[in-house]
């Protein structure tokens, strides 16, 4: 390959500032078809296939765009997590149909903002291709920073901000006047924080297609990615209706996807982002060792097991499980009983008879017979509320530890 004629095609295609001319310029030298998309998937420039029969391809040309149905078979075949944590432009057998391509991100600011393709079938397979792709990509950055409407960063200080917020580097207002003057549509009180958790690190591609269309409905809505998880800040949510307004709009875009995500309730301090990150990743942390079958985990549903895996990480049950509970299991062992299920219905109901009796569907008579009988056994009293507090904690450890398997 002539790489000094492709250098002159790409470098005098470039200066003209237009995508659609640097697509054209590479195809005159390298011969096969090419398109260029950004990070929604819609087409900025292509050259025409006549050369080979690819549905897929042909039906990107076709809609001007990439359907939301392609979109997420790309994510799940890792498609998209390829191309991202490649420096370069890599070789990808689709594995759909015969026609492999090569696929290469364009960064701006190491922040993906689009991508460029090219079909070719195994046997016209050339290394060479990878480092010319890898220049037009370079042009194709220096084409999207000089347009607007093609560089889709918005004010990067902004999104430092936003992570600056979430990291707990901002915590004082004074901390906040020069940000007050300049961005004011941040600061419009009644924030709620969601986070999008991807199924690993370097999902930063489908993350940014997902962010990319919120913004779509929040254009005032604030994002970044970290760790693998998208976060989102909305302001001016005044009530639940705005916040389920949002979680189904969320959920609609997730409606193929299977990743878990939370939303915090409204706050009105943006200082208090940092607080209001801990519960949502908590709750999805959470969310997905207890409920891995629902996508929407709230810190309210996870609050108690939040707060007692600490205690399950950092300490011994001999500390945190009462000693009527190992007494009472040793003796239903031994006898065939059932006495540390009662007390447990007996605590978890708030030691009231009625109501556990229907539950374990004994006589009430029954029910309180096994309650005095525990009582001897355990040599505790259940009138003590200190003591049943400590058994109602010790039964949600208990119960707690053996759903995370622990």
């Amino acid at each position: 390959m002539d790489f000094e004629l492709f250098y002159e095609k790409i470098f005098n295609a470039m200066l003209k500032g237009n995508v659609q001319t640097i697509v054209d310029a590479a195809y005159e030298v390298l011969k096969l078809p090419l398109m260029v998309i950004d990070t929604d998937y819609n087409i900025l420039a292509a050259t025409a296939n006549t050369q080979f029969q690819d549905t897929i391809w042909d039906s990107i040309i076709n809609k001007k765009r990439a359907s939301e149905e392609l979109i997420w078979s790309f994510y799940e075949n890792k498609y998209i997590d390829q191309v991202c944590k490649s420096a370069k432009p890599i070789y990808i057998d689709w594995g759909i149909i015969g026609i492999p391509n090569y696929c290469g991100a364009i960064r701006i600011n190491d922040v993906v903002t689009g991508y460029i393709a090219m079909l070719c079938p195994k046997d016209r397979y050339k290394e060479e291709y990878i480092e010319a792709l890898s220049i037009a990509a370079k042009a194709l950055t220096i084409s999207f920073s000089s347009n607007k409407k093609l560089n889709t960063q918005k004010n990067p200080m902004v999104e430092i901000f936003f992570r600056d917020l979430l990291n707990g580097i901002l915590i004082y207002e004074k901390q906040l006047e020069s940000w007050r003057t300049d961005f004011k549509y941040i600061f419009k009180g009644d924030y709620v924080l969601a986070a999008i958790c991807a199924e690993n690190k370097d999902s930063t591609g489908i993350l940014q297609y997902l962010a990319s269309k919120l913004n779509n409905k929040y254009p005032n809505m604030l994002s970044t990615i970290l760790a693998g998880t998208l976060f989102l800040l909305f302001s001016s949510v005044h009530s639940e209706e705005k916040i389920m307004e949002i979680s189904d709009e969320i959920k609609k875009e997730l409606s193929s996807m299977d990743f878990p995500y939370s939303l915090s309730s409204f706050f009105s301090n943006i200082l208090e982002t940092p607080n209001y990150r801990f519960q949502v990743e908590k709750a999805i942390e959470l969310g997905k060792l207890l409920k891995p079958k629902q996508k929407l985990h709230l810190y309210d549903d996870y609050f108690s097991a939040a707060i007692l895996t600490y205690a399950i990480k950092e300490m011994d049950e001999l500390s945190y499980i009462h000693p009527a509970i190992y007494k009472l299991k040793e003796y239903d062992a031994k006898n065939n009983t059932t006495y540390l299920e009662t007390l447990e219905v007996y605590i978890n109901l708030m030691r009231d008879t009625h109501l556990s009796a229907e539950k374990l569907h004994i006589h009430r008579n029954t029910m309180l017979y096994r309650i005095n009988k525990i009582s001897d056994l355990t040599q505790i009293n259940l009138d003590d509320e200190s003591i049943c507090s400590k058994l109602l904690l010790s039964f949600m450890m208990v119960k707690l530890k053996k759903d995370l398997g622990k």
